[in-house]
């Protein structure tokens, strides 16, 4: 179960980075960009300071924009987009208007946040980026960020776009039990040891957030896979296992995720207990089967002697 979580959860996001890309080149935002740009350079962005989303001509360009980009939330189902200036960090299009619309991400108040963080890096590397999930101000949750960079003709990027990706698609793949009966439960953890998915009885799709100091959690942020006996986060006895995500190695990312699957011992034990006492019971049965065939195999060649 473990490993096919974990190969599902990749395939997210390794499907979210590429659909980032073909988004980077396509013809409405390399048309966007331009008109951003030139509202910013005409006095509506300050270097210091946020971008004038108020004035009437942005609020314009602003509706065009929601029907160039539309798509990309209704179709490819990701929460938001967002496009920033490449020079200041400004965030120049949200398309669910967050709080963070015009925001100045090199020197205002989300200077410091996961958003900053993905703009800062992919301006400077010219690389796609991932954030982890952490929680974000302007959304009022946890949010994960890919990042991508949007290049003019002659190479040079101009400007990122930004996805949001789905937390509750993610969650969905986590919740995959099969195999691990009523009490099984998959979930990864980051390296601050804290829960990046829902957790048990989770019905919000949102990260549970919730501190996780086991032993397997430490051992898949080592790099290592392996099964055991261990007390998980609730102080109960779990047969668990555990790998890590390898995020680093496949996608790039400046951080890795562990990847827990459990059942709990007593679940386990029990299950073991019932096969085992099927298996008995079938024996049993199959020795009775061969007893009364045999039975009937002797009488069969005795009558012919006695006669």
């Amino acid at each position: 179960v473990a490993s096919v979580v974990a190969q599902r959860l990749l395939d997210y996001l390794q499907t979210a980075q590429k659909t980032a890309r073909n988004l980077s080149a396509a013809q409405r935002v390399q048309q966007a960009f331009p008109v951003l740009q030139a509202y910013h350079d005409s006095g509506g962005g300050d270097s210091e300071g946020p971008l004038d989303v108020n004035d009437a001509a942005y609020k314009r360009i602003r509706a065009d924009l929601d029907s160039l980009l539309r798509y990309v939330v209704e179709d490819y189902e990701y929460p938001d987009v967002r496009l920033l200036c490449a020079h200041h960090g400004h965030v120049l299009y949200t398309h669910r208007g967050r709080k963070d619309l015009g925001a100045n991400l090199s020197s205002g108040p989300l200077r410091d946040s996961a958003l900053a963080r993905v703009w800062d890096a992919v301006v400077s590397t010219g690389q796609p980026q991932v954030s982890d999930i952490e929680p974000y101000a302007p959304n009022g949750g946890p949010v994960q960020f890919l990042g991508f960079p949007v290049a003019d003709e002659g190479g040079a990027t101009i400007g990122v776009i930004v996805l949001e990706t789905n937390l509750t698609q993610m969650n969905a793949i986590l919740a995959e039990r099969a195999g691990l009966r009523a009490s099984g439960e998959v979930y990864v953890v980051g390296e601050d040891l804290v829960m990046r998915s829902e957790g048990s009885g989770g019905e919000t799709g949102a990260p549970a957030m919730r501190r996780v100091d086991t032993s397997v959690v430490h051992e898949a942020l080592a790099g290592r896979s392996g099964v055991r006996v261990v007390g998980d986060y609730r102080g109960v006895d779990t047969v668990a296992a555990y790998r890590p995500l390898q995020l680093r190695e496949r996608m790039g990312t400046s951080f890795d995720w562990a990847l827990i699957a459990q059942i709990d011992e007593d679940e386990a034990t029990a299950s073991v207990l019932s096969l085992g006492q099927r298996m008995l019971a079938s024996a049993a049965l199959i020795g009775l089967l061969a007893l009364i065939v045999g039975l009937l195999a002797a009488r069969g060649i005795a009558r012919p002697l006695v006669r």
